[in-house]
């Protein structure tokens, strides 16, 4: 017969082991439940897109776009090579026009992103109109860009026009394309839909300027 306090003593070890067991299998369920929730299930999966630059972005960042105009055969606005030239900017305008000045632009210059690259027309003799001997002691002839201390806005060159007040490089030459886009000026007031020239600026070159022949 066993003596009772081996009875007692054994159970407790029973006891014991199977208390064990049960929180073990516990533990294991609880993580395998709320795992996901605490942050020990799948790992975040990096973005595989996160690091790819955009297309757009290493293309501006080996381009420049640069706006030709004046005597060319095709202005607008081109992309060019980062480190171009003007000459290769003007390859990308169709080259110069029948009426361009190609000594008055250096081909060779460097050129910038956003610059604007104006061609300079040569201003055409004919026969009817034979240019204007340099005498000084000689009043204006009226087929010349002055008359009668006025400059003819119809004629004037743009390095003439910068004579005028308020009037620099780039106005000069818009004066000059719009002018040879748009026909001669039937009026001075007509210079005021040229855009640069408002109605306070016009009126401070007003009485300079002329449209007669």
């Amino acid at each position: 017969m066993i003596p009772f306090e081996d009875m007692r003593e054994s159970r407790f070890k029973w006891l014991f082991l199977a208390g064990g067991i049960f929180c073990l299998l516990a533990a294991f369920s609880l993580t395998a439940l709320f795992g996901g929730k605490f942050g020990l299930a799948d790992a975040p999966k990096e973005d595989p897109t996160e690091f790819e630059a955009p297309a757009e972005s290493m293309i501006s960042a080996s381009r420049w776009v640069v706006y030709v105009t004046g005597a060319v055969i095709r202005p607008g606005v081109y992309e060019v090579p980062v480190g171009s030239r003007v000459n290769d900017a003007l390859g990308k305008a169709g080259g110069f026009s029948v009426d361009a000045d190609p000594e008055a632009i250096n081909l060779a210059a460097k050129i910038e992103d956003g610059m604007q690259i104006t061609v300079p027309r040569k201003i055409a003799q004919s026969r009817d109109n034979p240019p204007v001997p340099q005498n000084t002691n000689a009043p204006p002839s009226s087929g010349s860009s002055k008359g009668e201390g006025k400059i003819n806005i119809n004629r004037a060159t743009a390095d003439e026009l910068r004579a005028l007040p308020g009037i620099g490089p780039k106005l000069s030459q818009t004066i000059v394309d719009y002018r040879t886009e748009n026909g001669p000026f039937a009026a001075a007031e007509d210079m005021k839909k040229i855009s640069g020239i408002g109605a306070k600026r016009f009126e401070a070159l007003k009485d300079m300027v002329t449209v007669s022949e």
